[in-house]
């Protein structure tokens, strides 16, 4: 006997497949069990009721999440967007293990197909496009998306107003690869002395594998692919016209073109998943392109984690980094 496992959709969204869901604003539907799809997006949205200048004039945010992040952390990250855009339409991507290590792309393309259904939807409209990145896994997924909008429209990089990193990207590095995947079983078994070293040998043993067939094959590991197309300016718009002006606190780059797109890091020299260095080397890259840059160190907080440290803190940069 079989068990179909249970998907969880976060509060207020509606979910498009296994893979993605869709918030739209309560100001922006009618009545919400109808509207909360991708084609009511090209309906435009309604005038909102807030003091807010143009609630229909606010940009797609797109929030793609960690490689096996649990339905319960998905619900407490996607509560606090909520609370910082309230107007915002946003598009959640999940990422399951699976997806990212046995999923064909072609396969992982279709699971994406509702998401790029909504960039589309958002393609010549005034709002733009933003986007909340998590760990390689989220990463992944944007790439992919990025790939599939480009087949889509001709050949167009998606027009990424802002984009904020949250741990990412990573490195190649077996270690840091072996923490990640160990960290998506669930506490049941990473915290069972029955179950943990079994755990951590199937990650292990799984990686070896890969690191192994990459070796042999001469193909590129995923992380590096992942590094390589965040950088790759036909996937991802570097000069974008709607883009507002950009300013941070912390380091930013005083060189790039004003028009750039912005791309904020959050990470910590405690993350044993995504080496702190593979983050800084990745933030100098995208300066040397032209994009804007701002960087945030954190001390003491682990992976994808960092708001646990400082909550006030990790959403002031995320406000800041997104609000267009």
């Amino acid at each position: 006997m079989t068990t179909t496992p249970v998907i969880t959709t976060p509060p207020n969204f509606v979910r498009l497949n296994e893979s993605v869901s869709l918030r739209e604003p309560p100001s922006s539907s009618s009545p919400a069990s109808s509207s909360l799809r991708p084609t009511s997006i090209a309906q435009g949205s309604a005038s909102g009721n807030d003091n807010d200048n143009d609630d229909s004039n606010r940009p797609l945010l797109i929030l793609c999440m960690w490689m096996g992040a649990s339905p319960k952390l998905v619900s407490k990250y996607t509560k606090h967007y909520i609370e910082l855009f309230p107007s915002n339409t946003i598009l959640l991507i999940t990422c399951t293990m699976p997806e990212m290590f046995f999923v064909s792309t072609d396969r992982h393309s279709k699971l994406l197909r509702p998401a790029l259904d909504v960039l589309l939807k958002y393609r010549d409209q005034e709002q733009g496009m933003v986007a909340g990145v998590y760990s390689n896994g989220g990463s992944y997924c944007l790439t992919q998306l990025a790939r599939l909008y480009r087949e889509s429209t001709g050949g167009e990089p998606l027009p990424l107003q802002a984009t904020l990193f949250d741990s990412c990207p990573g490195s190649a590095d077996i270690q840091a690869a072996i923490h990640a995947m160990y960290t998506t079983f669930p506490p049941s078994v990473t915290k069972s002395p029955i179950w943990a070293t079994p755990a951590w040998l199937i990650a292990w043993f799984t990686l070896k594998v890969y690191q192994l067939m990459f070796a042999v094959t001469g193909a590129v590991d995923p992380i590096t692919s992942i590094r390589k197309s965040l950088l790759d300016t036909t996937l991802f718009d570097l000069n974008n016209p709607q883009r507002s002006s950009f300013s941070s606190s912390s380091s930013s780059s005083s060189s790039s073109p004003p028009a750039s797109s912005s791309r904020t890091f959050i990470y910590s020299h405690e993350d044993k998943s995504v080496p702190y260095l593979a983050v800084e080397a990745f933030v100098e890259e995208s300066k040397a392109i032209g994009w804007t840059v701002a960087k945030h160190r954190f001390e003491g907080s682990h992976h994808v984690a960092h708001a646990n440290l400082d909550k006030e803190r990790y959403w002031g940069i995320v406000a800041q980094a997104l609000r267009r």
